[in-house]
């Protein structure tokens, strides 16, 4: 999705509140419309979590089309269209700095002590688009996960994943959380910024791999196969000549 020819004064400024509150306005749902939009603002700092995890680049487009997804209009003017994207390419630029700096890459609000607080209905919606994230990423993640140097993080980085995912889809989790025996939800959300800033150390790390591995491939000299054809000597010279072989180019 191409942004228009206009700059807007929000490109490449760092992501901030006031652009929050913007984006929150948009996201927010108007009484008028029957079917909302498919992300909120914790969903779509997921998605952003797993963009910004991704082992190689990820053309804007991909994951523009999830994160302003609607059944309805999405804007009601080319400017306010302009000021929203750029808000997203902020967010997901703050997110990456974020995960560079070694900073908690959990938002606040999503961090839930309990099943029963606002915080836990939030990493719900935070970790939905991290799902929609990973789907959109899995075909990349196959063939880099494949790599002989990669694959001994394979499966950290699917315990890492599954466990960030689950929460979007928590009732059966929950049910078996009441039962004897049962998971201990409430210290699988204690766990979950430690496990975000595992994958995202995982992920720089793998991500490193799969650079020099396609540098490396980039750098590799390319052999010419020359095939040869011989020439009886005998035979009429392949120069034209009119000669035998054997008394023209082949003497």
């Amino acid at each position: 999705m191409r942004l228009d020819s206009e700059k807007s004064p929000l490109a490449n400024c760092p992501y901030d509140q006031h652009q929050e509150k913007l984006l929150s306005a948009w996201l927010a749902p108007d009484q008028s419309e029957k079917n909302g939009r498919t992300m909120t603002l914790s969903a779509l700092k997921g998605l952003m979590f797993a963009v910004a995890n991704s082992p190689a680049a990820v053309p804007p487009d991909r994951w523009m089309a999830l994160a302003v997804a609607s059944k309805t209009p999405a804007f009601v003017s080319r400017q306010q269209e302009n000021d929203i994207r750029h808000i997203l390419f902020n967010l997901l630029n703050k997110t990456r700095d974020t995960i560079a700096a070694g900073y908690e890459v959990l938002p606040d609000e999503c961090r839930a002590e309990d099943a029963h607080c606002a915080e836990f209905a939030r990493l719900r919606e935070w970790a939905l688009g991290y799902g929609q994230g990973c789907n959109l990423l899995m075909d990349v993640w196959s063939e880099v996960l494949k790599h002989p140097r990669t694959q001994p993080m394979a499966e950290s980085w699917t315990r890492c994943m599954v466990l960030l995912n689950v929460w979007s889809h928590s009732d059966s989790l929950l049910e078996k959380a009441k039962k004897e025996n049962g998971p201990d939800v409430n210290k699988m959300l204690r766990a979950m910024p430690a496990v975000a800033r595992e994958m995202a150390v995982m992920s720089h790390d793998i991500r490193a791999i799969w650079e020099e591995t396609l540098a490396q491939k980039k750098a590799a000299p390319t052999t010419q196969t020359i095939s040869v054809t011989r020439v009886s000597r005998n035979a009429p010279c392949p120069c034209g000549s009119g000669k035998k072989f054997k008394k023209c180019c082949g003497g």
